[in-house]
């Protein structure tokens, strides 16, 4: 009995020591690889978006890193078994969003193995890598869709400002001549391409319909279909956008 006591206490006393000598997981250090991290995925989703993503805008997104480190701010951290959870606040919304980062020691030093988002299962890095991928790349197609149709909205107005004063819509054919009608009474700056850098389409309608005007942008692939287009839709790859007497006929459905 009193040998297998010994024992018990020289396996409790090990263990104890192991402990005491492994390295704890401290708020600088968490911090430190959250850091780490947001440096290492910033530059995966810049090698994974070269194409998509216009050069001035990776260079806003790695001139807003230090801005996005600023935002994690480690509140709580505790230990399971080989990993350590650490809860983190992130202050880069209006709300701030808590989530919880699993960290590990490797050979390498601390890294974040899983992210536990609100209300989603723990994800990998991999997964969350993917996850930005994709969201970005659709808030990407999406501001740029935005700014065509703001300015599709400006152009639209300049135009109907025209008609008021000449009870008809400008009768040109091409945005370089409607540049030389418009500007610069109707318009400081007439855009003459879209958001991918295309070339805006103009039409105006004659007769009794001579009013009538419409602009159109080739979308995403810069091929245009023509005015006949109506309704909304929600596949925006490639799809078109058509303004026509102040209101959009052919558009991408917001929710």
């Amino acid at each position: 009995m009193k040998q297998l006591t010994l024992a018990i206490l020289v396996v409790l006393i090990s263990l104890a020591l192991i402990n005491c000598g492994a390295e704890k997981l401290t708020p600088e250090k968490a911090k430190e690889t959250i850091d780490k991290e947001v440096d290492d995925l910033v530059q995966k989703v810049v090698e994974t978006q070269k194409g998509e993503i216009s050069e001035e805008d990776m260079k806003k997104m790695k001139e807003k890193v230090s801005e996005i480190k600023q935002a994690f701010k480690v509140m709580e951290i505790k230990q399971e078994e080989k990993d350590f959870i650490a809860k983190v606040e992130i202050t880069a919304w209006k709300e701030p969003v808590n989530v919880e980062m699993k960290f590990s020691k490797g050979d390498e030093g601390w890294q974040i193995d899983a992210v536990k988002l609100p209300d989603v299962q723990w994800m990998t890095r991999k997964e969350v890598i993917e996850k930005i991928n994709v969201e970005l790349a659709a808030a990407y197609k999406m501001g740029k869709i935005r700014a065509t149709m703001g300015d599709m909205r400006f152009i639209g107005t300049a135009v109907e400002s025209y008609i008021l004063d000449y009870y008809k819509a400008p009768e040109v054919e091409s945005f370089a001549e409607l540049k030389k009608l418009l500007e610069p009474f109707y318009i400081k700056t007439l855009p003459l391409t879209d958001a991918w850098g295309n070339p805006f389409h103009y039409y105006h309608g004659t007769g009794e319909s001579q009013d009538a005007y419409a602009i159109g942008s080739g979308g995403s692939d810069g091929k245009f279909e023509g005015f006949e287009q109506k309704g909304t839709y929600t596949d925006i790859d490639g799809k078109d956008i058509i303004f026509s007497n102040g209101e959009f006929t052919f558009a991408p459905e917001f929710k």
